[in-house]
């Protein structure tokens, strides 16, 4: 997904199900593929909201939701996959215009990447905040009294810190969209 190859993320998640079905799985291992579901699944609901196809938005939108709450219950028994879960469930509710239902799940995410040092999910998850408060949809201009830029700035440190250089094109991604404005 991360590279764009929408395809063979598919197949290779159909994989991993097909093996999950067969071996019961550890919740860490098990954290991984679900996480990868939702993220896909949140990808097919954005695709689907830039087209004409309510029955689409409709059907996408259960689909994402449904993996969702999976991989939270699953984080329930592996922590590290909280701030990611947790991530991803405030992505989905901001897709869907829920952004008070979204800014919850990240506060959650920040407070449990601040708690178990998780700084790759913790710095992506302020990545994510900055991103979407910095969107011209957005009604809200800041989360825990932190405008989007110091979310930014505080992903990028992060990012340079572990030589994230994926990420910090990314960000400069945005950075440039912002400058835009």
């Amino acid at each position: 997904m991360m590279v764009g190859d929408i395809e063979g993320a598919e197949k290779s998640l159909q994989n991993a199900k097909e093996s999950a079905t067969e071996t019961s799985m550890a919740p860490r291992f098990l954290s991984d593929y679900l996480l990868s579901y939702f993220t896909l699944n949140l990808h097919q609901l954005a695709q689907s909201m830039n087209s004409d196809s309510a029955k689409d938005v409709a059907e996408n939108r259960i689909d994402a939701l449904k993996a969702g709450k999976k991989a939270v219950k699953n984080s329930r028994k592996n922590a590290f996959s909280k701030i990611e879960t947790y991530k991803l469930m405030g992505a989905y509710y901001w897709l869907i215009n829920k952004q008070r239902k979204a800014l919850n799940w990240w506060r959650k995410s920040i407070i449990e990447g601040e708690r178990l040092n998780g700084r790759l999910e913790l710095s992506r998850t302020y990545f994510e905040v900055g991103k979407r408060l910095l969107e011209s949809g957005s009604k809200h201009k800041s989360l825990n009294g932190m405008k989007a830029e110091e979310y930014l700035e505080k992903a990028r440190t992060m990012f340079e810190e572990m030589d994230l250089q994926w990420d910090l094109d990314q960000l400069d991604r945005i950075g440039a969209y912002s400058q835009g404005k």
